[in-house]
């Protein structure tokens, strides 16, 4: 005798893991230096925005790269920034405490 055996499959929230950065602060970025950090957990897809108009964020696989960008002239940027690492559902930052304020 045979049997027929339904499964239904209901596609989940899709959580995953915790999203997070690692590190999540850093200390310095000086004039066209450039520093890597790790993107961790999430559902992988990760995209990256800066809240600094002179530190740009790419994301390559689990590495973010943040770059403070030169050519500011005479104008006054803030001395702090930060960056946003989402998934498309859940979201981690990424804190640069110290980046200069011109002149680069």
């Amino acid at each position: 005798a045979s049997a027929t055996v339904t499964i239904e499959v209901t596609a989940g929230s899709g959580t995953g893991p915790a999203l997070t950065v690692v590190p999540s602060s850093v200390a310095s970025l000086l004039c066209g230096q450039s520093v890597q950090v790790t993107v961790v957990g999430g559902l992988g897809g990760y995209s990256a925005t800066s809240q600094h108009p002179l530190i740009t964020a790419v994301v390559s696989g689990n590495t973010l790269t943040l770059t403070r960008l030169t050519g500011d002239g005479a104008i006054v940027y803030p001395g702090a920034g930060s960056v946003t690492v989402t998934d498309g559902t859940s979201a981690a930052t990424v804190n640069i405490t110290s980046t200069p304020t011109g002149g680069c």
